[in-house]
């Protein structure tokens, strides 16, 4: 996290940031948010604009460094610092707050992927097994198996999921019956 005065001018940033900066926690205290992080250090000209994008793509990665952009809004709202400079920050801190949120959404639809992901591949082992069983009870191939377990979907409107569960069920009870019910 960063602490910016309303001029933002970094008052404080803790480790993860300072990580992120690829700076000293010394080194940013004082300096304004946009020298404080230019797009290569060893370009005099770099405007800060890459590497603020760099700590939203660190939030992107999956590490630690967070910005709280609405603090950081409240702060630059109740600045009325004189000047070319302070518009110039005003602009920058537009486009950086506007990339920082489509990052954010980004993340958000990337997350909800990986949720759905991780719930099919967690089915994906009860499908296989399934599978399997009908195989084995019905003497044919992986792709046959398949499409009665579909049919089996369909015709009593349950989930893939559900009747492959329900069918891994019947078979571990071993009972000694036909598990695959009717011809599909």
């Amino acid at each position: 996290m960063v602490v910016l005065s309303t001029g933002l001018v970094i008052q404080n940033a803790d480790g993860a940031y300072a990580r992120a900066t690829l700076r000293d926690r010394e080194e940013l205290i004082g300096r304004h948010v946009f020298d404080a992080l230019p797009d290569n250090p060893d370009d005099p000209e770099g405007d800060g604009d890459g590497g603020l994008l760099g700590i939203v793509h660190h939030v992107e990665d999956g590490t630690d460094v967070r910005l709280d952009l609405e603090r950081v809004r409240r702060a630059y709202a109740r600045s009325d610092a004189p000047g070319a400079q302070v518009a110039e920050s005003q602009h920058r801190f537009a486009r950086y707050l506007a990339a920082a949120d489509e990052a954010r959404s980004h993340l958000e639809r990337l997350e909800g992927e990986v949720t759905q992901l991780r719930r099919a591949l967690a089915w994906r082992a009860v499908i296989d097994q399934a599978i399997g069983i009908v195989q084995a009870e019905r003497r044919c191939a992986p792709d046959d198996a398949f499409q009665v377990l579909v049919a089996l979907s369909q015709k009593t409107d349950t989930k893939l999921r559900e009747v492959a569960a329900a069918l891994v069920r019947l078979a571990a009870s071993g009972d000694g019956n036909p598990i695959v019910p009717g011809p599909f």
